[in-house]
C-alpha cells in the first residue's frame, strides 16, 4: 500500500509504500533449509499516468525482519474505472528485482544447507528474479469502505530460476491471489 504525499493520484505522485515480506518455512520445502521470517518492506513509489488509462509505477523497498534487503518492482497497468470510481479494474505486466541479500534469502543454499539437504550450494547475486502480470478489481461499497481482489502470475527468471530450490523442489511458474477489505481516507494538505 502507498500514500501519495507529493503530486496527485491519477496524474503523477510520489510517496511512501509498505508491503508484506512473506515467510518461508524451510522444512516445508526440504528438511534442513533455513526459514525466512515474516516481515515488512518499507520504501517509496513513483507513479505517473501517460493518459487516463495507462499508469506506470516503480517501487523500491527495504526489508525489515524478513530478508533485510532491497527489492524493486516496475509495473505498467491499463486502468479502467466507472465514472464515479466505484469500480476500478487494473491489468498489466510486472518486473521484479532483488538485491543479492534478497535473492540469497529466498533462493540461496548455503554450504551447510547443501550438506543437510543434498541440494547444490548456491549464492545468487542481485538481479531481475521474476516477470509476470497482475489483474485486480477494487469495488467501493461507500465513500470509505470497499473490497479489493487480485490474481497474478510470475515467471521466475535469472537468480531465482537458477536456484536448486526452484529447479529441484519448486516451479518457475508462481501464481498468487488475494482479497482484502479496504478503507479510504483523505489527508487534507
Amino acid at each position: 500500500f502507498g500514500v501519495a504525499l507529493v503530486g496527485k493520484r491519477g496524474k503523477t505522485a510520489f510517496g511512501p509504500t509498505l508491503a508484506f515480506a512473506t515467510q518461508r518455512k524451510g522444512k516445508d520445502a526440504v528438511a534442513g533449509l533455513s526459514d525466512v521470517k515474516f516481515g515488512m518492506e518499507v520504501g517509496g513509489f513513483a507513479e505517473t499516468y501517460l493518459n487516463s488509462m495507462i499508469r506506470l509505477r516503480g517501487e523500491m523497498r527495504q526489508g525489515l525482519g524478513a530478508h533485510k534487503a532491497l527489492t524493486a518492482d516496475l509495473s505498467g497497468d491499463m486502468v479502467v474505472r466507472t465514472e464515479d470510481d466505484r469500480v476500478v479494474a487494473t491489468i498489466g505486466p510486472r518486473l521484479r528485482w532483488g538485491s543479492g541479500g534478497y535473492n540469497r534469502a529466498y533462493y540461496g543454499v548455503t554450504p551447510t544447507e547443501a550438506t543437510v539437504t543434498g541440494l547444490a550450494p548456491y549464492r545468487p547475486d542481485s538481479g531481475i528474479y521474476a516477470y509476470g502480470a497482475m489483474a485486480g478489481v477494487n469495488y467501493r461499497f461507500s465513500d470509505q469502505w470497499g473490497v479489493y481482489g487480485f490474481a497474478g502470475y510470475d515467471r521466475l527468471t535469472g537468480p531465482a530460476a537458477d536456484s536448486p530450490i526452484v529447479r529441484t523442489l519448486g516451479s518457475r511458474n508462481q501464481f498468487s491471489t488475494g482479497i482484502a477489505a479496504t478503507y479510504m481516507f483523505k489527508v487534507r494538505r
